[in-house]
């Protein structure tokens, strides 16, 4: 038992430093012009339309980070769970993980939520950026979680 509330501490501290390189690939999206609203912000601001609250843009922006990181800590939390079943090959398991994140996200409960279309439904500037910044995760997800576990 004890060995599993590691690792999943361990995942959820790799999934929220993974969260910043992919937070930045976004935002690199965003400024480029490409991409407009982010995906985080939408789903803070319909959550918050959702509950009847009024909030400042900054407090949105700030909302919706905070969400963004925790969602990437859960999700990281999970990737530990399974890491005696990944733990061989973080650097491929990682990227696939995070892929399966973005699949179950943005074709699964986001759209099903009514938050956004499914991604495959969406320009292909958003899909990209979404794909890329997802194996980012993935990628230091895996490196991270594979070099903590590696490390008893």
């Amino acid at each position: 038992m004890r060995h599993s509330i590691l690792r999943v501490a361990r995942g959820a501290g790799a999934g929220l430093v993974a969260t910043i390189p992919m937070s930045a690939v976004m935002l690199a999206a965003q400024r480029l012009g490409p991409v407009d609203e982010l995906d985080p912000e939408i789903i803070t601001e319909t959550g918050l339309d959702a509950a009847g609250v009024e909030a400042s843009e900054s407090t949105q922006n700030l909302l919706s980070t905070l969400a963004h990181l925790g969602f990437g800590a859960g999700v990281g939390a999970v990737y530990g769970l399974l890491s005696p079943r990944v733990r061989r090959a973080p650097l491929l398991t990682g990227p696939i993980y995070g892929l399966a994140v973005c699949g179950a996200s943005y074709q699964g409960w986001i759209p099903a939520l009514g938050v956004a279309p499914p991604l495959s439904r969406r320009g292909p500037a958003r899909r990209w950026m979404q794909i890329l910044s997802h194996l980012v995760y993935g990628t230091v997800l895996g490196r991270l979680a594979g070099r903590s576990s590696r490390g008893r």
